[in-house]
């Protein structure tokens, strides 16, 4: 009799078959035929189909013979692993990180590169596609084994169309970054922002590790955040989630509504040290503080030896208390994990901080630093990728360094 069913429902069940299938593989590691025919209840003719399409394209490989349960002795599969790639970059302030991994989310190399920029963003893009394909050729991945590139950078990102929809610190609007990048690249490109990045890093291989409901608080050039409830990311409804920036704390300085929010603009790395060089007593400190880079280490450094810079310390702690106070009170997270230039105040800030909060919320979470420090974004960027395809996502395994 003729099968009467839309093409395209046929279509989708043999996907949906084949993405179980490599997710029961991951999951066991290494299975036979017949027990992924038990795992998915689907006809052994029909696993055999599959899992010999799967060998073909390289997805999944032979590996040996299993135990006996009473008849032939079976022939074990289990994910090539080592078949494909996937690379994630993460472009904060002047420094882009990169990273490969296999499938299982084991980061095989990783580099970081200085780049500098315009407000155009057409360097960065162009630096991308260069640095990455160098990063390729001194991993030794051809970019054909490259299954699809997390990208991280900072703003509010459009997944849906792969634009860059608004970035006070570059100027970006409305940039179609992800068409471009995979034109040139001819590989698919999963864009996101750079801290949620952070945050998923974080939950998976850092301080969320055990967690289902964690806040990552980065400070830096601004001061964002990203979100994980349930243990998926929180993005909103315009995908502008955790634009902690914008809250109003500090003086309400009047601002376009292209700049910077009022609490970055405010107890961010930059307005710290613009805060410092204003003060005229401390002026002769200008070479230490000629940047925002160690901004904030430097003046725990040295609030022992200078009033006015205890005096701002104190008041950075104040304020960044009252920021994550803000984000306790309205998401009830586990924990809500620092990262950025705030490490540097050690545990002692931390503990003040700690203070404040709990002077605050009516529950506390646990505060702690972040565990990853840079290479954060990319184990993000990674996962990313493998989240965006059910079929490779599973039980991950462990990252692991060169």
């Amino acid at each position: 009799m003729q099968d009467r069913r839309p093409r395209g429902n046929v279509q989708l069940m043999k996907q949906l078959n084949r993405e179980a299938i490599l997710q029961h593989i991951r999951e066991q590691g290494q299975i036979s035929r017949a027990g992924l025919a038990e795992l998915t209840a689907l006809s052994k003719p029909s696993i055999s189909a599959l899992v010999d399409e799967l060998l073909q394209e390289g997805w999944i490989r032979e590996v040996g013979i299993g135990e006996s349960s009473g008849g032939r002795r079976p022939i074990l599969l289990e994910l090539n692993s080592e078949g494909f790639a996937i690379v994630g970059a993460v472009f904060e302030g002047t420094g882009l990180e990169m990273a490969v991994s296999n499938l299982n989310g084991e980061v095989l190399g990783v580099q970081h590169v200085t780049i500098k920029t315009d407000a155009s963003g057409q360097v960065v893009l162009d630096a991308l596609e260069k640095e990455i394909l160098t990063f390729l050729i001194r991993e030794q991945v051809n970019l054909d084994q490259v299954l699809g590139i997390g990208i991280g950078l900072p703003g509010v990102t459009q997944r849906g169309n792969g634009t860059i929809h608004f970035s006070p610190s570059t100027g970006w609007n409305n940039w179609p970054i992800r068409q471009e990048l995979e034109r040139r690249l001819s590989t698919p490109v999963f864009l996101e922002n750079d801290v949620n990045l952070m945050a998923l890093g974080e939950f998976y291989k850092g301080a969320g590790q055990g967690t289902q409901h964690l806040v990552y608080i980065h400070i830096g050039t601004g001061i964002g955040a990203g979100i994980i409830l349930n243990g998926q990311l929180y993005r909103g409804f315009s995908e502008a989630s955790g634009e902690i920036g914008y809250q109003v704390i500090g003086n309400p300085i009047k601002r376009d509504k292209s700049e910077y929010g009022i609490f970055e603009g405010n107890y961010a790395s930059a307005a710290i040290l613009q805060r410092i060089n204003s003060i005229p007593g401390l002026r002769g400190l200008g070479e230490l503080f000629a940047s925002d880079e160690n901004a904030v280490r430097k003046l725990v450094d040295l609030a022992g030896e200078f009033p006015e810079l205890r005096e701002i310390l104190e008041d950075a702690y104040t304020h960044w208390a009252y920021g994550i106070a803000n984000v306790v009170c309205v998401l009830n997270p586990e924990v809500v994990i620092l990262g950025g230039d705030i490490f540097h105040i050690g545990e002692a800030g931390l503990q003040r901080i700690r203070e404040i909060v709990e002077q605050i919320v009516p529950v506390m979470p646990r505060l702690k630093f972040a565990e990853l420090g840079e290479r954060a974004g990319v184990i993000g960027a990674v996962f990313h990728v493998l989240e965006a395809d059910r079929s490779l996502s599973g039980k991950l395994g462990g990252v692991s360094w060169k």
